[in-house]
């Protein structure tokens, strides 16, 4: 990616995740970065083209990396656990990111910037859906409830991560452990 992309797409994710997507003008993104307007729209043609940017830039990677690790094996716990630990490096790694990311999340449906994340959600969500409904086909009591699974064990991710974020939750290997521990309890009811 060309370094002056890349500066106008950090920049633009820092004041995003700091103060929201509609309270951020292009002039002030413009500003911080040291660029022209011009500029700007050369690499993304608006303010929207440069959120759908920052989209791909995170949660592509992301989701790939998430599909490649959602594979039932047999071991349940130990897919579960290394997904927790997934979000959560990603999360620590890009926290940023990861704050709008969730912001948008609760945006209203019928907005622009919902309407923007929702393929990237969509894909994740389906990840874990596939993951869940691998692990039914060998557990036969979470049959018909794979969507349920995979939305609940997303939220407990979002979560746990937004909670270690906020400094509000400690999370060690034995907090996710314990994490996922308490949730398969859930899922083998």
């Amino acid at each position: 990616m060309n370094d002056n992309r890349l500066i106008i797409l950090q920049t633009a994710c820092q004041l995003f995740s700091q103060q929201g997507y509609d309270a951020v003008g292009v002039q002030e993104i413009i500003e911080q970065a040291g660029f022209t307007k011009p500029t700007l729209y050369h690499y993304f043609g608006s303010k929207q083209g440069l959120l759908d940017a920052i989209l791909e830039h995170y949660l592509t990677p992301f989701n790939e990396q998430l599909t490649g690790t959602l594979h039932y094996q047999g071991d349940v716990q130990t897919s579960l656990r290394n997904n927790f630990n997934l979000y959560l490096d990603f999360a620590h790694h890009n926290a940023r990111f990861f704050r709008l990311w969730m912001a948008i999340r609760l945006s209203p449906i019928q907005s622009a910037t919902y309407q923007t994340i929702l393929p990237y959600t969509q894909k994740n969500t389906s990840a874990l859906l596939h993951f869940f409904q691998q692990v039914s086909q060998q557990h036969g009591n979470m049959l018909g409830r794979e969507l349920i699974l995979a939305t609940s064990f997303q939220g407990l991710l979002f979560s746990y991560a937004s909670m270690a974020l906020q400094g509000e939750l400690k999370i060690d290997q034995q907090r996710v452990n314990q994490a996922v521990h308490q949730f398969m309890h859930g899922i083998f009811s």
